[in-house]
């Protein structure tokens, strides 16, 4: 394997209790002992059946919960990641991953896979998930929209997507490794994210790219290159706006089937001076919004998911048409005006002649007035230019 492959761990800052510790550092210690693989029973508990999937944690099973089984439970399966030798072997990684398991306990939303609990037997380190019958985004993108998906068949999961970070955020979590192999989609196609939980258990290794997950438990983040934002990439605390730019990579992934600066990274890309290319089926509105959540630097970039999913939404026709109908009234309005006042002025001004210094001082007043009616008139011009789309809009 490649050495810039390969995840790179440094010490946790933050300190765990002493038992917590000590019984985790044992784990690792003993970490590559036991292997587990299709037929393995955790716990005695939860049977191996399949594999699901692999990531840069560890392995995915649908693995059959026994003791629902003898429950009479007619939904028995759940999933079991199991953490493979390099994470387990970093002890501050695990107690930063049992940490965000548990705050994950709390977060329920239909767009999120629920995490039941972090155990292990054992050497063996895992977490069990709610099962979710699916694909991956990853996988639907390569198989089914390598082309790009048309906006109203992606906008129910880019709204399932969104939902879900909504949630995290209000609730004080930041994902910090969203990207299109964390989010399952269902027979129905509903979006659920997942891997929340480990949302803060690592660090970028900046030699790392693709779609490979790398971690740092000194820095509680994970992160994907590709996906990842310009202060991730610079270790900076994670905030909301480090998803808002993965989610406008994936929107932008799904809508084309391509990563919108062909999976480099945000500093390469800045360095590059790459430009986000057009959306077909997008107008100058959306294509904005979806540009905001691209910004490379956080003081561009949207800082809340709503409004960029706002600024995505098509507008009904009567969103359409409401604007464009005040702004044809204010020029009807300010025509009549402007053609009135000036005939009045006309009129006016053959009246000077023989006003006294009272009359006068009045007829001054009236024609600052019209003055600033005037101005009002030269401004339909602006607005009638309001009324024509103007050219495209560049990237960041």
């Amino acid at each position: 394997m490649d050495c810039t492959d390969a995840t790179v761990f440094k010490p946790l800052r933050a300190q765990a209790s002493k038992g917590t510790c000590h019984t985790l550092r044992r784990v690792a210690d003993l970490a590559r002992g036991e292997r587990i693989g299709v037929g393995s029973l955790l716990k005695g508990r939860f049977l191996m059946q399949r594999e699901l999937g692999r990531g840069g944690m560890g392995v995915v099973y649908l693995a059959r919960d026994e003791r629902k089984v003898e429950a009479l439970d007619r939904h028995p399966y759940v999933a079991v990641k199991v953490l493979n030798d390099e994470f387990r072997e970093h002890p501050d990684a695990l107690i930063a991953l049992q940490r965000e398991s548990r705050r994950m306990q709390h977060l329920g939303n239909d767009h999120i896979v629920r995490v039941y609990d972090f155990d292990k037997d054992g050497t063996n380190v895992f977490m069990t998930m709610e099962y979710v019958q699916g694909t991956d985004l990853r996988t639907l993108i390569r198989t089914k929209a390598r082309d790009g998906m048309p906006l109203d068949e992606a906008m129910p999961l880019i709204e399932g997507m969104a939902e879900a970070l909504q949630c995290a955020h209000a609730a004080g979590i930041v994902h910090t490794d969203f990207k299109p192999g964390n989010v399952l989609v269902t027979p129905d196609g509903v979006a659920k994210v997942f891997d929340f939980g480990i949302a803060r258990a690592g660090k970028i290794d900046a030699q790392s790219g693709g779609d490979r997950t790398v971690f740092d438990a000194g820095t509680l983040g994970a992160m994907t290159p590709a996906y990842a934002s310009l202060e991730r990439l610079q270790d900076k605390t994670p905030m909301p706006s480090d998803d808002i730019y993965a989610f406008a990579c994936v929107v932008f992934e799904l809508l084309t089937g391509r990563h919108p600066f062909g999976k480099e990274s945000a500093r390469e890309a800045m360095a590059a001076s790459r430009r986000v290319p057009p959306v077909p089926g997008l107008d100058r509105r959306q294509y904005k919004a979806l540009l905001d959540g691209l910004a490379f630097t956080a003081e561009r970039r949207s800082h809340d998911v709503g409004i960029m999913l706002a600024g995505l939404r098509k507008r009904r026709w009567r969103e359409r048409l409401t604007p464009r109908l005040v702004t044809i009234v204010a020029l009807a309005v300010i025509a009549a005006t402007g053609s009135l006042f000036a005939g009045m002025q006309v009129g006016w001004k053959n009246t000077h002649a023989g006003m006294d210094a009272s009359q006068l001082r009045h007829l001054k007043d009236v024609e600052a007035e019209l003055a600033r009616l005037k101005r009002m008139h030269a401004q339909k011009d602006v607005l009638s230019r309001n009324l024509s789309e103007p050219g495209p809009a560049s990237s960041r």
